[in-house]
C-alpha cells in the first residue's frame, strides 16, 4: 500500500501550480502549431503532442479540483478549532476488544490469543508530579494553591540597580551644632560632624524544584504554576529580609534590626495601633524626618478596622466597601505577614533607604543537575540578587501595638458640663 501524502497545499501554491501548468499548455500548443506548419498536421509527432496537450489540460483540472477540496477541508478544520482530547482506552478495555481474542471466544474451542497493546505501558497511564501512575481521571486545567500571605515592603523603598557585588556609602552618624551669636572680633564656634563609611553587600535569595521531564512536557500549566510559586517564594523571603534580616552573612540587614524604639502613645489606657503609629510619626517629624510609610501585621490592622464606637458604628472602615492599605497619619500603610504580630514599623523610606537590584528574579530550567539527565528529571531554579541600603537608621522607628478596646466612646461633651 502506498504512503499517503499529507502535504498541505496553500492557496498561493495552488495559484503557482496553475500558472506552471498553464505555461506548459501554452508552450505545447505553440509547438503543435509549429509542427503543423512545418511537417503536416497528420504526422505521428503532432498527434502525440496533441494528446500531451490534452493530458495537461486534464491534469490542470484534476489538481485544481483536489487543491480546492484540500483548502475547503483546512478551512473547515480551522473553523472547528482544536479537537477535544479524549482519554485513552484502559489496558483492560483494549484486551477485551481485541479482534483475535473475540474470534477465539466465538470459535467455541480451545484457542490462544496474543494481544498487542498500542503504545508503551507508560503512555497508557497518567503521570503526575509524584511519579505515581494511576488510572486516567478527568484532568482539570487548574491547581489548588496554598495561601499566599500578603507582602509589600519593597513598594515603600526607592529602587535602583548595581553592577557590583557590594555598595559603599557615607553615613552622617552625629552632628554637634555649636552655632551661636558671635560678638564683633570674637572667635567663631566650631561645630562637629562625624561621617562613617558603610558597606552593603549584595545577597542572593534562591531555591529550586524538581519534577519529571514527562510532567514538565505534558502538563505545561503545572510547570507554569511551579514557576509562579517559585517566584512568590523568593518575594516573600525578600520581604522578610527587608524587614527582619539580621545583617549577619548571608542575610540582608533589615529595617526592624536598625530602627529605634518609638515612644509610647498617650494616653496609655485605651490607646490603639493608630495612636502608636501617630506617636512614631510625630516623634520622627520632631527629629527632622517626615515619615512616608508604615508596616503592620494584617491581623493587627484588622483589629483597627473593626473598632466601633458605643453606637456600634465602625470608625476606621466601611465593611461594605473595604480595601486594604490606604494611608494613616500621612504615611502609606502596608500590611505584611512578615511584620511580627503586635509590632509595627514607621519611617521615612524615601531618601533614607534604597533597594539596589543586581539581578531581577529569574527562572532557569535544566536537566543537567546531579543525575537529572539519566532520571529524566528537570530542575527549576529561581533566584535574585539585591542589596538594601539604609542611609540613615534614625529615620525609622518601631513599636509595640497597644492593647486597646473594641469600643471607643465618641459621646460629645458639652462645654460647661459638670
Amino acid at each position: 500500500m502506498g504512503e499517503t501524502n499529507n502535504t498541505v497545499v496553500t492557496g498561493e501554491d495552488v495559484q503557482k501550480l496553475m500558472g506552471i501548468l498553464s505555461g506548459f499548455k501554452g508552450q505545447y500548443a505553440q509547438l503543435h502549431d509549429d509542427f503543423t506548419k512545418l511537417g503536416g498536421a497528420q504526422s505521428e509527432t503532432v498527434v502525440k503532442l496533441g494528446k500531451l496537450t490534452d493530458d495537461m489540460v486534464s491534469l490542470q483540472a484534476k489538481y485544481a479540483t483536489d487543491a480546492a477540496k484540500r483548502l475547503d477541508a483546512i478551512e473547515e478544520k480551522l473553523n472547528r478549532g482544536p479537537a477535544t482530547p479524549t482519554a485513552p482506552k484502559s489496558i483492560g478495555q483494549m484486551v477485551i476488544e481485541d479482534a483475535g481474542l473475540l474470534a477465539g471466544i466465538k470459535s467455541g474451542g480451545r484457542f490462544a490469543a496474543t494481544i498487542t497493546l498500542k503504545g508503551t505501558l507508560q503512555s497508557l497511564m497518567q503521570k503526575d508530579i509524584t511519579t505515581i501512575s494511576q488510572s486516567w481521571p478527568q484532568l482539570l486545567q487548574m491547581i489548588a494553591p496554598i495561601g499566599h500571605p500578603p507582602i509589600g515592603v519593597r513598594q515603600l523603598v526607592p529602587q535602583g540597580r548595581t553592577g557590583s557585588g557590594s555598595v559603599e556609602y557615607i553615613e552622617e552618624t552625629s552632628f554637634t551644632n555649636n552655632a551661636a551669636v558671635v560678638a564683633e572680633g570674637a572667635a567663631k564656634p566650631k561645630s562637629d560632624k562625624v561621617f562613617t563609611p558603610r558597606t552593603s553587600v549584595v545577597r542572593t535569595i534562591a531555591h529550586y524544584f524538581k519534577m519529571s521531564k514527562q510532567t514538565f512536557d505534558d502538563l505545561p500549566f503545572l510547570a507554569s504554576q511551579v514557576e509562579n510559586n517559585g517566584i512568590w517564594g523568593i518575594q516573600t523571603v525578600e520581604d522578610n529580609q527587608l524587614l527582619n534580616g539580621s545583617g549577619a552573612p548571608p542575610n540582608l540587614q533589615g529595617f526592624n534590626v536598625v530602627a529605634t524604639a518609638a515612644p509610647a502613645p498617650a494616653p496609655a489606657t485605651g490607646a490603639t495601633l493608630v495612636d502608636a503609629i501617630g506617636a512614631a510619626v510625630f516623634d520622627l517629624a520632631a527629629k527632622g524626618f517626615i515619615a512616608d510609610g508604615s508596616v503592620v501585621n494584617p491581623a493587627d490592622w484588622g483589629h483597627v478596622a473593626m473598632l466601633k464606637n458605643i453606637q456600634g458604628n465602625y470608625i476606621f472602615s466601611n465593611p461594605l466597601d473595604y480595601a486594604s492599605g490606604g494611608r494613616i497619619w500621612g504615611t502609606r500603610l502596608v500590611a505584611s505577614a512578615n511584620q511580627a504580630a503586635g509590632t509595627f514599623l514607621t519611617g521615612a523610606f524615601q531618601g533614607h533607604s534604597q533597594i539596589l537590584d543586581r539581578e531581577d528574579v529569574h527562572v532557569q530550567v535544566a536537566n543537567q543537575n546531579e543525575d537529572d539527565f539519566i532520571k529524566n528529571m528537570v530542575t527549576i531554579l529561581i533566584e535574585e540578587r539585591l542589596a538594601l541600603v539604609i542611609f540613615q537608621v534614625k529615620a525609622f522607628e518601631k513599636g509595640v501595638v497597644p492593647t486597646g478596646t473594641t469600643e471607643l466612646d465618641e459621646t460629645p461633651v458639652r462645654r460647661g458640663a459638670k
